[in-house]
């Protein structure tokens, strides 16, 4: 991309839509990261060189501890007030990964999907419990105990693998 073909982008004149909320983080990041000391300079006892990253140098000096974006509180609310509203089958998906990025957004799919995955293996645990719970006190308890011990860790077994 060079300033010269950004018309043959679509909404390169308005940087908000053009960028996602994550690439822009990542180029602030980036261009924070890339900042150079061009002389040598002494703060606070901590020598800077010329050429050498600045940011770098006041995390290894522990001068800066951590070095993160600020949220935009507007996008946020508006994605929170989305995100506590869905339910187990939606995640709005394409505006977590608009705001945090991809890596985040493939942590929550990912989390979405096992949820939805241990569904059946969780139902047919509780029933397994609640038909024992039933011979409590009797010989037939410790009889379904081992035989749904077994069953159950076969069926996670299976489970595990499709």
């Amino acid at each position: 991309f060079t300033q010269r073909d950004s018309k043959c982008f679509e909404n390169s004149d308005d940087i908000r839509q053009f960028f996602s909320s994550a690439e822009r983080q990542n180029i602030i990041n980036h261009v924070l990261h890339s900042v150079h000391a061009t002389e040598e300079v002494t703060v606070e006892g901590v020598e800077f060189l010329p050429g050498l990253p600045i940011v770098a140098r006041c995390k290894r000096e522990q001068m800066v501890l951590q070095v993160f974006p600020l949220h935009h509180a507007e996008e946020m609310k508006r994605l929170k007030k989305e995100w506590l509203t869905v339910h187990l089958h939606h995640q709005p998906l394409n505006r977590i990964e608009n705001y945090f990025g991809l890596k985040i957004t493939l942590y929550f799919a990912w989390l979405l999907f096992y949820t939805k995955a241990l569904i059946p293996a969780s139902i047919i645990g509780i029933l397994a419990y609640l038909h024992i719970r039933s011979h409590k006190g009797t010989e037939l308890e410790k009889y379904y105990e081992g035989q749904y011990a077994v069953l159950f860790s076969l069926f996670n077994v299976i489970w595990s693998t499709v």
